[in-house]
């Protein structure tokens, strides 16, 4: 990304703006906060900093005919890590319980452990059987199984570094 692009994630974001406190009691001497709120206008701006000519991967400047040194080229672009690549997970479920965490953004791991462990870590069983004895008989089953997909596409994220000495 370059310098523009960066500054409006900024300023979309927030990033660069302050915080300020809300509410309280006006009638009092001392007026108790009810919330922190960030503030509606910018409140820092980035340091320049260079980045070597290798990092740089948007057209730069060009270099000024007669001159032997290369111009040092410095933006206002924060220091940054990305942490992670994009991917999707594709599950299926079988119970309520383990269709509830999925549905609230859980991993597919986690509702996995929490699916085959049952309720509160307690599995149950029951049994039960008759025998009966006549000239005739009559016997029904029926069976019903339920499961459901999900699909969860994880996006990059990365994180961006504000240190004091940088703003």
């Amino acid at each position: 990304m370059n310098e523009r692009q960066w500054g409006i994630v900024m300023r979309n974001n927030d990033l660069l703006n302050g915080k300020f406190f809300e509410g309280g009691n006006t009638n009092s001497k001392i007026a108790v906060p009810t919330s922190i709120s960030r503030a509606r206008y910018t409140a820092f701006a980035l340091k320049e900093r260079s980045i070597p000519d290798y990092d740089v991967t948007f057209e730069a400047p060009k270099d000024i005919p007669g001159n032997t040194k290369k111009p040092e080229i410095k933006f206002r672009i924060p220091r940054f890590q990305i942490c992670d690549s994009s991917r999707v997970e594709v599950f299926e479920t079988k119970s309520a319980i383990a269709d509830s965490m999925a549905s609230n953004a859980f991993s597919q791991t986690t509702v996995e452990a929490s699916a085959g462990g049952g309720a509160f870590g307690v599995s149950v069983g029951v049994k039960a059987g008759a025998t009966t004895s006549g000239s005739s008989s009559f016997a029904q089953s029926s069976s019903k199984d339920e499961s459901r997909m999900h699909v969860a596409y994880l996006v990059r994220s990365y994180h961006t570094y504000l240190k004091e000495r940088g703003i």
